[in-house]
């Protein structure tokens, strides 16, 4: 029995041996495996997660959406980007044979292919074990240390090192469109979290300067943007790096929009060498855990990252900006005091196929411009009154798709319940490059993701205030009021969206304000929604082509009254509740 034992544990020795000979000799992750031909040519990352390390340098970043160069703090050496090859799955990718001429190779292709995970007998998927891979494990199994490691010569830079970024000044949200592999995606971006460095694994870990490695570097500088909450892709690709070869990997969802980016550290200016060459990166579902060190230099220096768990896949996109510039501000709604009045107006919009009647009957809320995020605020001079009406229309249930900076979204309207009037306040005009608008109860209010933002205007600081989602939307309006000439629109593509907000009481404070219908000393009581600039991108059933006015219009009076603006937003927020 022990010489059977002996002769059989001799016997796995040598295949093992056989099997470790065949492998391909170990290369540096940038490193691009011998056999896929124009590797360096495909531009695509595999971005590995990695244990923090801090750090502290001093930047300035110039990106083509800013006027000049902007300070930036870099804390966290996060994560690293490899070249990788993405093939279809039920493909065989170049230079990667399904037939291996020999056992031995056959044996080594086995090891080196990540299977998909296989769910459990109670439906739980666990992580595959670390690949038994040269370049990632030992023959026993285990992580090697960067000794263990060959040591490659330095090579060009074909890594990106993710650099956490900090104290950058606050940027507005983008809308664009990105085109690449996985298709075409209307994507919203918003702060840079990460400055992507050109580096290259080198010889040792230890520190040291750059070694010129930002001269000739084939890559650029990136700021990856962070992209809101946005759909799935829903794709599965197969993943071929210099470490192992994954099939079936679910690709999910956009993540970072990297955009190249001018870089200056001390007195160090490194340009942009290809400004049409943008990056986006997707998150991966992938059960790879290499738990493995890799020496890394660049421009900051050099050091050893321990890649983990792969996390995105990037690759080249073709970018568009979307224009969604306006000078219309953000504004906060208050509840305020209740003023009566009854004053019949005609209202024209682009819902609208002839001006409409309306009775404005109750003067309920203040709109105040706002700082949303540090971003400031345009006119602080610009106000509107919130006026409740009643509408002569009938309006069928119309589905507007829009964007903001909260996205795009897609939302179901009903009837018109408010008209915002521009007003002045302190004493002052009313400012006259503010529309008239009339708002529409959002009905779908359950669709929207809730978001915080920091708001800030006259009466004082909200931070982290909850957003909890959209309650009206707001379509500008000629206006004609008794024998005036009506007010036309001036700016027919701004739209307002109101999102009700964590409502927080204010006390004693009260705000003049005058317009067209009078002056009045509004008692402000409660903050209760927050107003965004917003692009209409389509509606459905389509705008009125026609004019023609119909027979007869409905009686006013037989409608019953809009309620108070504070008592629709309470009953949006009620309804908010119960779906989530």
């Amino acid at each position: 029995m022990m010489r059977m034992t002996t002769l059989a544990i001799s016997g796995c020795l040598m295949l093992l041996a056989t099997i470790v000979a065949a492998l391909p000799p170990a290369s540096a992750p940038g490193s691009p495996p011998d056999a896929i031909p124009g590797w360096a040519s495909s531009g695509d990352f595999k971005v590995y997660d990695a244990v923090g390390i801090p750090t502290h340098h001093e930047v300035t970043l110039k990106s083509q959406f800013d006027a000049d160069h902007h300070p930036a703090t870099l804390v966290q050496r996060a994560a690293l980007a490899v070249p990788v090859h993405i093939f279809d799955p039920s493909a065989t990718p170049d230079g990667v044979s399904n037939g291996p001429s020999s056992g031995a190779q056959a044996a080594a292709d086995e090891l080196k292919e990540v299977p998909p995970p296989v769910a459990d007998a109670a439906g739980e998927v666990a992580p595959a074990a670390p690949l038994p891979d040269a370049n990632l494990a030992g023959v026993d199994g285990a992580a090697p240390s960067p000794t263990d490691r060959p040591a490659p010569p330095t090579a060009d830079c074909s890594l990106l090192t993710w650099y956490r970024i900090e104290d950058a000044p606050a940027e507005p949200p983008r809308y664009v469109e990105v085109r690449n592999r996985f298709g075409t995606q209307r994507l919203t971006i918003r702060q840079p979290r990460f400055l992507l460095a050109p580096s290259a694994e080198c010889g040792s870990g230890g520190g040291g300067g750059g070694g010129g490695l930002a001269s000739g570097a084939p890559l650029d500088h990136y700021k990856a943007y962070e992209v809101l909450d946005c759909r799935p892709i829903d794709d599965v690709v197969g993943l071929l790096d210099a470490n192992c070869c994954e099939k079936q990997i679910p690709v999910l969802k956009p993540k970072y929009v990297a955009v190249p980016v001018e870089k200056r550290h001390g007195d160090t200016l490194t340009e942009i060498t290809d400004p049409d060459r943008y990056l986006t990166f997707y998150e991966i579902q992938s059960y790879l855990d290499p738990q493995v060190k890799v020496p890394v230099e660049d421009q900051f220096g050099q050091c050893a990252i321990c890649i983990r768990k792969p996390v995105l896949v990037g690759t080249p996109t073709h970018l568009s900006v979307i224009d969604t510039d306006t000078d219309l501000d953000n504004f906060q709604v208050y509840d305020s005091t209740d003023a009566a009045l009854e004053e019949e107006v005609r209202l024209e919009g682009p819902f609208d196929n002839f001006p409409r009647k309306a009775l404005a009957h109750l003067m309920t809320s203040v709109a105040t411009p706002v700082d949303v995020d540090g971003l400031g605020v345009i006119n602080a001079g610009a106000h509107f009154t919130w006026y409740a009406i009643n509408d002569s229309a009938t309006d069928p249930v119309r589905t507007v798709t829009i964007w903001n900076r909260f996205g795009e979204q897609r939302l179901n309207l009903g009837r018109a319940v408010f008209m915002l009037v521009p007003a002045g306040a302190h004493g002052g005009a009313a400012s006259s490059e503010l529309d008239h608008y009339k708002a529409y109860v959002v009905l779908n209010a359950a669709s929207f993701l809730p978001d915080a933002v920091t708001l800030r205007d006259e009466f004082g600081v909200q931070a982290q205030t909850a957003v909890r989602g959209p309650a009206l939307f707001c379509v500008p309006v000629s206006k004609t009021h008794g024998e005036a000439d009506a007010t036309p629109v001036h700016r027919a593509r701004d739209h307002l969206t109101f999102y009700a907000i964590r409502g927080a009481a204010i006390d004693d404070t009260s705000l003049g304000v005058q317009d067209q219908f009078g002056n009045y000393d509004a008692e402000l009581r409660e903050r209760i929604m927050l107003g965004v600039p917003t692009l209409r991108l389509d509606v459905f059933p389509p705008l009125p082509a026609s004019r023609t006015r119909p027979a007869m219009e409905e009686n006013m009076a037989a409608k019953p009254r809009a309620r108070g603006l504070s008592t629709v937003v309470g009953l949006f927020q009620s309804l908010f509740e119960k779906r989530r």
